[in-house]
């Protein structure tokens, strides 16, 4: 530490004059260990628990020159340097250090210690007779004697004096410790979130901004609290329609209870955002700085950036679908056995592959060369595909893809599905028309069936396809009362009101079983198929012109023929039919 005897002035200035001393100087404060009668100012210390263990600093009076810093100070600074043992040791000039002897500026002289408080914000009380009395000599002074060459130097060429640099981009009441590689002073960024997942590149100056906003919290206690556009005063120029969509999470956890705190927050979150920006467009994540005064932390929250890519129909709306409800559950299924996994950059053994989905690590793109999967993100951008694609039904979803654009996850839904269409008469001659001669409905007949048909319930009425359960062989007396079967006929007569049992001039008959025709087809395994509601209705209204597919039908669409077909999807082989005949 600094030499603590007391010098005159005039013998400082000699000494440093004849060792070529810089610019800036340390002084000792006038303390008198000796008591030879001058004033003592005493030291002040400060104590602090920092991660459950005691830290202590010790603030010594001194004085320190300073080329160019001059009264008023208006604000603090904290300036660092070595002792001559090479130990780094700080001088904190708080705001309103007056003069002492030799021009030099009142300050605490302390070593800087990671967690301490900040230094007192009060400069050393000197009274006037102390800063301006030297202390008393006990020998009377002679001047150096002449000689033909300059006496040696008593001080060592290095050390002869303290030179100080003010610290850049650092809050004014701490010191930059440079042998630290500690968490202490230095920014730590986490460029992902707690999914482990890159949050979307904000604009620093935005985050600066909503800073300014949590700072004004009471800085004496804990304080969290989470920040977007909308809190900003009017007049910001990020405050507008256009501006940042993401919110900022600030968090304070105080470990010291001093005066000054407060006022330095800002600068705490400057230095923050500073050090831990991609560039002076994007920062990625958020980050700490751990203070004298406590931990301060920033985190951006907002979703991954996305693109989404649609297939399309590709001109046969009828291939390579799934219903929205079927794939809605698929992705459930999917995502929940993905969740943990890990796909890598040029690594397709990595990568998942299935029927309908797949993950992988798109290219080209940045990221960190591997993609955590999470069941929470699979779900959320597969239906994003899901629904941001085919819009305009919910029977025949073509897939697509998402990428996030970045972490380079690639997702993809890519179904299989199909529809074999059969219309008449190639149905009819295929044996799916029986018990009379085939006959054209009016589009009110049909929509009547249909909806009397899916909307069936109670009264033992029976539409769950089961592969557990096989349905009666021979005669059956009433099928739309079989367990197994969804399978039911209805009378009309010729201007289309329908009839009771055995009445009416037509009938028309609507039915699903798991069917595969002659095999011939590739099929996933069958699954309980509830042939029931909406999904029901969907799938019959291809046959009368109703859905966004429209097959069977001709340009009259009061002349009816209905029709057969294969649905091939994840219910397995599902031959729906309907069907209408004479009764005379």
């Amino acid at each position: 530490m600094l030499n603590r005897r007391h010098l005159s002035a005039r013998r400082l200035a000699a000494y440093l004059l004849l060792c070529n001393g810089s610019e800036v100087v340390a002084r000792p404060n006038p303390q008198d260990p000796t008591g030879s009668g001058a004033e003592t100012i005493t030291p002040v210390t400060s104590a602090a628990t920092v991660d459950g263990k005691p830290v202590t600093a010790t603030y010594t009076p001194t004085s320190i020159s300073i080329t160019g810093l001059a009264p008023p100070i208006t604000a603090a600074t904290t300036v660092t340097t070595t002792d001559s043992a090479g130990a780094t040791v700080a001088i904190a000039i708080a705001a309103g250090a007056g003069v002492v002897a030799g021009g030099a500026l009142a300050g605490w002289l302390f070593k800087p210690v990671a967690g301490a408080p900040p230094a007192p914000t009060t400069p050393p009380a000197y009274t006037t007779s102390a800063q301006n009395n030297e202390p008393p000599s006990t020998t009377k002074e002679t001047e150096p004697a002449t000689t033909s060459t300059p006496p040696t130097c008593p001080f060592p060429t290095q050390g002869s004096s303290l030179s100080f640099g003010s610290v850049a981009k650092q809050p004014a009441w701490t010191a930059e410790i440079p042998s630290q590689t500690g968490s202490s002073y230095a920014p730590q960024c986490t460029p992902s979130g707690s999914n482990g997942q890159l949050f979307r590149g904000v604009d620093p100056g935005f985050i600066k901004e909503l800073s300014a906003v949590f700072c004004k919290n009471d800085q004496s206690k804990d304080a969290s609290q989470t920040i977007d556009k909308d809190d900003l005063p009017d007049g910001s120029s990020w405050k507008r329609d256009s501006g940042p969509t993401e919110k900022v999470k600030f968090t304070f956890d105080l470990k010291n209870k001093v005066d000054g705190c407060a006022s330095h927050c800002q600068d705490a979150y400057s230095h923050l955002i500073l050090g831990c920006q991609y560039n002076s467009h994007y920062l990625y994540g958020g980050g700490s700085l751990e203070q004298g005064c406590g931990n301060y932390t920033l985190e951006v929250q907002g979703d991954p950036i996305t693109k989404l890519t649609c297939t399309g129909d590709k001109g046969n709306p009828l291939h390579n679908y799934m219903y929205r409800d079927g794939a809605q559950q698929a992705i459930q299924n999917f995502c929940a056995a993905q969740d943990g996994k890990v796909v890598k950059q040029k690594d397709e053994s990595t990568f998942i592959k299935e029927t309908t989905f797949s993950i992988s690590y798109a290219e080209p793109c940045g990221g960190s060369g591997s993609y955590t999967l999470k069941q929470d993100l699979c779900v959320k951008y597969l239906n994003q595909v899901l629904d941001g694609c085919d819009t305009d039904t919910i029977v025949y979803k073509h897939g697509g893809g998402l990428q996030d654009m970045d972490n380079c996850g690639l997702f993809e839904f890519h179904p299989t599905g199909y529809d074999l269409m059969s219309c008449y008469p190639d149905n009819a001659e295929k044996g799916y028309i029986t018990g009379g001669e085939h006959v054209a409905v009016t589009k009110d007949m049909a929509q009547d069936a249909i909806n009397t048909f899916c909307d069936r319930s109670g009264d033992g009425e029976q539409y769950i396809l089961d592969p557990a359960v096989k349905p009666a062989n021979g005669f059956i007396q009433n099928t739309c009362k079989e367990k197994g079967l969804a399978s039911c006929g209805y009378f009309y007569s010729n201007d289309g009101t329908r009839q009771g049992e055995g009445g009416g001039d037509i009938f028309l008959r609507i039915s699903a079983a798991h069917f595969n025709p002659a095999n011939a087809l590739q099929c996933s395994p069958d699954q309980v198929y509830e042939v029931h509601g909406d999904r029901c209705k969907q799938m019959l209204a291809k046959l009368i012109g109703n859905g966004s597919v429209s097959k069977c039908v001709g340009s009259d669409k009061n002349k009816l023929d209905l029709g057969t077909f294969v649905e091939s999807g994840e219910k397995g082989c599902v031959t729906w039919n309907a069907w209408a005949v004479n009764t005379h």
